[in-house]
Parts: structure tokens; sequence; C-alpha cells
């Protein structure tokens, strides 16, 4: 299970907000955070939002465990300092329902190079699940594609994420996130790699006119943290 927080930050904070990202926030989370595998960070090249923190987390219980809620509903003195900077911020909980890998046997790669897109979308089907998985598997044959993911969202995590925020100091700290239904997400190699199959991701998107994009974004990685 994986969750995403994307979002713009004044140009005049970004290297103070990169610096407390990658040396203070990313880091408690994952090693303070009972359940949290790792923690990737990306900034955009092409597209918005500007920056998106990507983590990996063991199962639907770590969103619940005590950890987690104090860290969310008191935040620390610097995480007061910079969460009121997150502009058009997209937030997304879910698993994927199309994984493919472009190693050969069970291996699984991450790219230094990603191509995201948040969508509001309608309700899931067995069709849209069959589809989305070829058309992974057609983008990890592609040169330089490492994996090519389809997540769809746990609306209960994402409603719990905003309904146990409220009364505490978190919830005054920004405004109300934006809440994405599913969520692209395909790693390449290079950056020369991943544009190459931007027609295919495009093509993919308009063939579904009722899938609303929230952010669309080419990003490298900026930073990776994970238990040892």
């Amino acid at each position: 299970m994986s969750y995403i927080i994307w979002t713009d930050i004044p140009p005049e904070h970004e290297t103070a907000f990169n610096e407390w990202y990658n040396r203070e926030h990313a880091p408690d989370r994952v090693l303070g955070i009972p359940g949290f595998i790792q923690a990737r960070r990306f900034a955009a090249v092409d597209g918005a939002p500007q920056y998106a923190a990507w983590f990996d987390v063991a199962g639907p219980e770590v969103f619940r465990n005590e950890a987690y809620m104090a860290m969310r509903r008191t935040p620390d003195a610097r995480s007061q300092q910079f969460i009121p900077l997150f502009r058009n911020v997209i937030r997304f909980i879910g698993r994927p329902v199309a994984d493919a890998a472009g190693v050969r046997g069970q291996g699984q790669a991450e790219g230094a190079w990603v191509r995201f897109a948040a969508l509001k979308t309608p309700a899931p089907s067995e069709e849209d699940a069959r589809a989305w998985s070829a058309f992974a598997a057609a983008l990890a044959g592609r040169p330089g594609i490492l994996r090519a993911r389809v997540f769809r969202a746990i609306p209960e995590l994402l409603d719990g994420a905003v309904r146990n925020m409220k009364g505490a100091t978190r919830e005054g700290l920004r405004g109300p996130d934006r809440l994405a239904d599913a969520l692209l997400m395909i790693e390449g190699a290079t950056d020369e790699q991943l544009t190459a199959i931007e027609a295919d991701v495009a093509g993919a998107l308009a063939a579904r006119p009722d899938w609303t994009p929230l952010g669309s974004a080419r990003m490298r990685q900026l930073m990776r943290v994970a238990k040892s």
C-alpha cells in the first residue's frame, strides 16, 4: 500500500522546505512510525504540482496506529512552520490494481524518473482493471521503463485522514486537500525514456473522458529514505 502527498510551495521557501522534508519530515515518518517502509521525494520537471512525497506502508493499520495519529494531529514546531505553505495539495492512499515490472523474473525496480497522474474517476470496474493491467504491461516492455502501476484509492482511509484531524492542531494549518480516486505511476531510468512514452499515457487518459486530472507531471527523484 502507498500514499502520496503532492504540493506546490512558494518559490521563496523552497530551499528551506526541501531541507526540512529531506532531513526531518520524511525520515521521522519512516524511522519513527511502525509500518512505514520507505519514503521517496520527487520534483517536477514538467507539469504540476511541484513536489511529491511517496510513502510505502505495510497496510491500512499504519494509518490508525497511535504514533501516526499523534504526528498528524499535533505536528512539531517545524512542521507547523511549513505545512501552511503547502498549495494545491493532492492526497492519495491506495493499492495497485495493475503492476508491471520491466525486469525479469519476480524482481521489482525503481526509477530515478517518474510520471505521475492523479485523477478523479467514477467507481472502478473489472473491465477497468483488465484494461489498465494490459496498459501497464505494454509500458513495462518499452525501453527504460522499469515499472508501471495504476492505483485505486481506499476511500475509507482518505475519509479517515480528513475526519481524524477534526478539532486537532493540524486541522487549522492549511485548507482542505484534494483527494484523488486513482493514480498512475510510471518509473523510468532516464528522462528521455520516460518522455518517449508520453503519447501512450496521453492516449490512455484521453480514452477515458470521465477521468478528470487533478495533477499530472514528469518528475525526478530527489531522495529516498528506508529502514535499514
